[in-house]
């Protein structure tokens, strides 16, 4: 069951991440992510594009960070998943803060 396989790539992510390697995650959300676009598993797809978003914005690169919260937060507009879509949002908001650049997180989104 591909779909199964994908949620627990990503879940293992998740750990890595919660762990303090998001480095390590990263290489588990990277297996997950095609997996997801194959089945076509949208929500799926919304929520790995997010977490690595945060993995990007927990070692310190923002911009890639932005680049994938762009990819998801139309994503789960699309599927309806109100909960992913602020999420994303909040992520967004953070990256934003911590690179010293509050009004774009108000205007941008």
């Amino acid at each position: 069951h591909r779909s199964g396989v994908a949620t627990t790539l990503n879940n293992i992510g998740l750990v890595y991440d919660a762990i303090g390697q998001p480095q390590k995650s990263l290489e588990y959300y990277s297996q997950a992510l095609p997996i997801f676009r194959e089945i076509n598993h949208r929500s799926g797809v919304a929520t790995t594009l997010s977490n690595i978003g945060l993995a990007y914005s927990n070692i310190g690169q923002p911009q890639k960070s932005l680049e994938y919260y762009s990819q998801a937060l139309p994503i789960s507009r699309e599927v309806g998943d109100r909960s992913g879509e602020a999420t994303t949002l909040s992520n967004i908001g953070w990256v934003y803060r911590d690179t010293n650049r509050p009004s774009e997180a108000i205007t941008s989104w």
